[in-house]
């Protein structure tokens, strides 16, 4: 059960079609991670999601979740980014620079999408 986990967190940031894949160039390790997004209001299941319309504090939390390097762990993350409505756009890209500094002493802007 835990590969069949660790291989679909490996996907989102490594995977073509994966969730967080914007934050995997030039990148010199493997990231785990999980996307998320936290709702602050109701809204139906079918209703449209219009950032214009609604006041920037309700707005979704976006939520990364992440170790690295896969093979041997050496950092875990659990980044939150308040009303930033997207994981994949500030949160991932914000712990990827995380990451960089911890595990090689360095930030590539570049390399983490931002």
């Amino acid at each position: 059960t835990y590969d069949r986990i660790i291989k679909a967190m490996v996907d989102v940031v490594h995977g073509n079609r994966g969730t967080a894949r914007g934050i995997n160039r030039r990148i010199e390790y493997q990231i785990a991670g999980k996307t998320g997004t936290v709702q602050l209001i109701r809204k139906k299941q079918d209703e449209e999601w219009d950032p214009d319309k609604v006041k920037k504090k309700f707005h979704p939390h976006g939520i990364f979740v992440g170790f690295a390097p896969i093979d041997d762990p050496k950092i875990v993350t659990a980044v939150i980014v308040e009303n930033s409505n997207s994981a994949a756009a500030v949160a991932a890209p914000l712990t990827r620079k995380i990451m960089d500094y911890y595990l090689l002493g360095k930030v590539d802007s570049a390399a983490a999408g931002t």
